[in-house]
């Protein structure tokens, strides 16, 4: 359940964590620690979660991070731009 390798403290910081989110009902949750991701999913889980605005926020972080990088020149680059399969429908289509 906690990965051996982590430092005593970070597993009983995640072994609080997990209480926590089983405490609160959340369904799945991930953990990324020195570059890699950890998912836990509860026994409730067998079935899509809704992600709802959680999303958006982790977009804007994304978003925010490709302008600092200057991988992106603008927010108002249209997301047709990245994903070609979304210019459908659009009178975009280029």
């Amino acid at each position: 359940m906690v990965p051996e390798s982590w430092p005593p403290s970070a597993r009983s910081q995640l072994l609080e964590l997990l209480k926590r989110a089983d405490e609160s009902l959340t369904d799945e949750l991930a953990v990324a620690w020195n570059g890699e991701v950890h998912e836990w999913r509860s026994e409730r889980s067998g079935q899509p979660i809704q992600t709802m605005s959680v999303t958006k926020s982790v977009v804007g972080l994304v978003v925010g991070r490709l302008l600092t990088l200057g991988k992106l020149k603008s927010i108002d680059v249209p997301v047709h731009t990245f994903f070609a399969e979304w210019r459908q429908g659009s009178s975009l289509h280029q």
